[in-house]
């Protein structure tokens, strides 16, 4: 049988497609196949094994067995009454003080005379109203020697000062006589002080330094240990 042109063209087609259907759903047969099988599905997973709970104690920062830091004895060095003793009991009463109108050559020739780091500074009602330090008397004697770059306007003035209260520090910290040892301590250490002086009504009573406390604290540990 013989068919025309458009008919021969129609059924070439048909054929193609035809074939073309069945090699995709022989293809997509394996697809299947292989999707029900995933890779990996056989794989065996890794066991979770239990570990046994550890018999050591273990500390708050997460450390197995180990005491705080020191040691349980960090304590010992301390001293355990020093937050009782008042800072009156240890203060120095007889002061070696300047008068605000002193002139220089009379601080420095205390300094000369006294060993001491600081020299109270009291006007006429015997209040205390500036303090001078060691720092302040190198200042001035040694102006024209300090490199320029550390020169202030500060040490500009007190280099041309003629009395005490020229070159004194103005409102320096005091403390109270009731203050007790471990809050001076610490306000000194905090404030890098070497000493402070102790007011009463804005009057001197006296002074301490961190030699005297240091040296107390040493004499009552001792004497806590028996």
């Amino acid at each position: 049988m013989k068919f025309s042109d458009g008919k021969e063209e129609l059924m070439g087609e048909k054929l193609m497609e035809e074939k073309l259907m069945e090699n995709f759903g022989s293809y997509g047969d394996k697809r299947s196949k292989i999707s029900e099988n995933p890779a990996g599905k056989n794989k065996r997973e890794p066991e979770y094994k239990e570990e046994p709970d550890s018999k050591e104690p273990v500390s708050a920062e997460g450390t197995k067995g180990t005491d705080p830091p020191g040691g349980p004895d960090a304590n010992s060095l301390e001293c355990k009454n020093c937050a009782e003793i008042k800072i009156e009991e240890l203060m120095t009463r007889n002061v070696v003080t300047a008068h605000e109108d002193a002139l220089l050559e009379e601080i420095f020739a205390l300094f000369e005379k006294h060993s001491y780091h600081t020299l109270p500074v009291l006007n006429s009602e015997k209040k205390l109203v500036g303090i001078i330090d060691q720092d302040i008397v190198l200042e001035i004697l040694l102006f024209s020697q300090i490199p320029r770059a550390k020169h202030t306007h500060l040490t500009a003035v007190r280099s041309m000062g003629v009395q005490a209260k020229d070159i004194m520090i103005t409102h320096p910290m005091t403390i109270t006589p009731d203050s007790s040892l471990t809050y001076v301590a610490d306000l000194m250490m905090k404030h890098r002080f070497d000493r402070v002086c102790i007011t009463e009504d804005e009057k001197l009573l006296g002074i301490i330094s961190k030699r005297d406390i240091a040296k107390e604290v040493s004499k009552r540990r001792t004497l806590e240990k028996g």
